[in-house]
């Protein structure tokens, strides 16, 4: 009996208990992954899982001060006792402080970035927002001076070399490899929720890459609360801008709403001339949560249309006294009321809009899997100048620069010339348009009818417009699992659809009747060779008429079909954190000509073989 009273009172002396509870956003009230929780004084700890929950077991009886935190989010501690039995803390709030007190790295100025490296066309620039792709990592933040991967090389690397995530979707373009950036330009205000990392660094979504990962939610259920309208005046490439973004949050029934807007506008850039600037925005976000079920749907677009600018010579900018020259535009006069008025050459009209569906399942305490669906189609397209049996009306030609010209005298005049007209430096619209309509010529064998000849004012210079319209589809899928207190598990499969469709249009004859579809550079060649197929674009239609509207020179599509599986193992010890893990893409690919072209008649028409 005595041995008995012993060991009871031993057992009542070194009791152990557990707790236990589940951590929020206290703005969202979004469960919240990887918050530490420690027990001070003790090696007793643990970190949330992918529900946001958590549990340390075996703790002895007494009364502890148990801390949460977590990056971005202030420090919340409690006072506990442990006595037998699971203590339940229920739902901890944490607030997140990026919002209200954003560190020094956390104030993102708004910076110009490249188009060429936001999206597949080149020259010309945008404001973008750095908080798009900003990163709490020192490294990125100090040397990339807040511009982020996308204009900043890190460590060496394009941002090819970044994965971009939304919603658990894929947002890298399949053809370059570069994030999509330009598919939610100007929506700012609903993508503030991220996270990233630099290098290959563990993250619950993707294995990375040798750039970092980042991961966007813009989840209806993930925004704060509120209404925000923003009116900005800037001397960027837009001079104003209006926002307008309302959230429910996520409301006791389960169901939250979002919807954001935003137009951006300016008559002519206010650095770089003739850069004219008119782009919207739209978002709108549904989400329903259940106990163990999260349902969303999101739909965004961002139609713009705008005036590129494009790189010069270095004598080109000493010529013009600056450093902001653009040799795109020139002044146009309106045939109707003689008024003068700027037009650019390389003109760009995008509009892809996307649709993310995503379903988010906690299948245990532990377990976790989301699914999510994508699709987005649309146009883009950039104009510029084409031309037949004319001179080539860009200013910078080099062929009519005083660096070109030998005699010392005739280059100084045209040098002359340059730094004091400005006309001289630009494009010339008027006369592109004259010589137009003093071009009354005649096509033999007109659309490949034999002895059918057309006469009138054939263009020797027109507008065309380059398209790159593409479709594609992205189904994802990825498991989060806490195998134990030390390992959790990720793994994911992803399936990738692309199509995108290449050709020119022809977009203005500047006051001709018709333009001929062939190949300028191609004819004069194969006509000393006797071989006129070779210069035929269509060689179906040779010598095609073509009117505004009408597709010519290159017409086909590329298709790519993309399968990645990936799993990772991440371990998580006191003072030891390392992660292992694999990848493998299985990648198809073909091109599909539309056309017949001249120069390659075996082989530029139909399916190409799949690599």
């Amino acid at each position: 009996m005595f041995v008995l009273l012993l060991s009871f009172s031993a057992c009542l002396m070194y009791g152990q208990g557990s707790v236990k509870g589940t951590m929020q956003d206290a703005g969202n009230k979004g469960k919240l992954a990887g918050v530490l929780i420690e027990i001070q004084g003790t090696d007793f700890y643990a970190q949330t899982n992918s529900s946001g929950m958590f549990e340390i077991t075996a703790i002895p009886y007494g009364e502890y001060t148990i801390q949460f935190s977590a990056e971005g989010y202030g420090l919340e501690t409690k006072s506990i006792r442990i006595t037998d039995g699971v203590l339940d803390l229920g739902v901890i709030d944490l607030e997140n402080i990026g919002a209200e007190n954003p560190a020094a790295e956390d104030i993102i100025p708004t910076i110009m970035l490249s188009d060429e490296q936001i999206e597949n066309g080149a020259g010309g620039t945008q404001s973008i927002s750095g908080v798009l792709n900003a990163n709490n990592d020192v490294f990125s933040s100090k040397v990339a001076f807040s511009w982020g991967a996308a204009r900043f090389r890190v460590r060496g690397y394009g941002s090819e070399n970044t994965t971009v995530f939304m919603n658990n979707i894929p947002m890298n373009d399949l053809e370059s490899g570069r994030p999509t950036w330009w598919s939610w330009s100007g929506l700012n205000d609903v993508m503030r929720n991220r996270s990233s990392s630099l290098g290959m660094a563990a993250t619950p979504y993707t294995l990375g890459d040798i750039g970092g990962a980042s991961s966007l939610d813009s989840r209806a259920g993930s925004q704060r609360k509120g209404l925000t309208f923003t009116y900005s005046y800037a001397n960027r490439s837009y001079n104003h801008r209006l926002m307008l973004t309302y959230n429910t949050g996520l409301m006791a029934n389960g169901w939250a709403f979002s919807a954001s807007g935003s137009w951006r506008y300016s008559e002519n850039g206010a650095f770089i001339k003739g850069t004219s600037y008119n782009a919207a925005s739209y978002f709108l976000a549904v989400e329903k949560r259940f106990k163990k079920h999260s349902f969303s749907f999101t739909a965004m677009g961002a139609p713009s249309v705008r005036g590129k600018g494009s790189p010069a010579t270095q004598e080109m900018f000493s010529l013009a006294n600056s450093n902001y020259y653009n040799p795109n535009w020139g002044y146009q006069t309106s045939a109707e009321t003689g008024e003068r008025q700027i037009r650019n050459s390389r003109m760009t009209d995008s509009h892809q809009p996307l649709f993310i569906l995503t379903h988010e399942a906690n299948l245990s305490d532990n377990v976790k899997l989301t699914t999510a669906a994508s699709y987005q189609f649309g146009k883009y397209g950039s104009t510029a100048l084409d031309w037949y049996d004319a001179q080539d009306p860009r200013p910078q030609y080099y062929r009519n620069l005083p660096s070109y010209i030998e005699d010392p005298a005739q280059s100084s005049l045209a040098s002359d010339l340059y730094v004091k007209n400005e006309a001289a430096r630009q494009v010339n619209w008027d006369r592109m348009f004259e010589v137009n309509r003093n071009s009354y010529d005649f096509v033999s064998d007109a659309n490949g009818v034999q002895g059918d000849t057309l006469w009138g004012n054939r263009a020797r210079y027109v507008v065309e417009e380059r398209r790159y319209d593409s479709q594609k589809a992205n189904f994802n899928m990825i498991l989060n699992a806490n195998a134990t207190k030390f390992l959790s598990i990720d793994a994911g499969l992803t399936y990738q659809f692309y199509n995108s469709k290449n050709f020119k249009v022809l977009e203005d004859l500047l006051g001709a009747d018709f333009y001929v579809d062939i190949n300028r550079f191609v004819e004069r060649d194969s006509a000393a060779v006797g071989n006129t197929d070779a210069s035929q674009n269509d060689l179906a239609n040779p010598n095609r008429i073509l009117k505004v509207g009408d597709k010519f020179g290159y017409d086909y599509e590329a298709f790519i079909h993309k399968a990645t599986a990936w799993a990772q193992l991440n371990f998580t010890f006191k003072k030891l954190d390392f992660f292992v893990g694999g990848q493998g893409h299985y990648t198809t690919f073909w091109r599909k000509g539309n056309v017949q072209n001249g120069q390659f008649p075996d082989n530029s028409l139909g399916k190409s073989e799949e690599q």
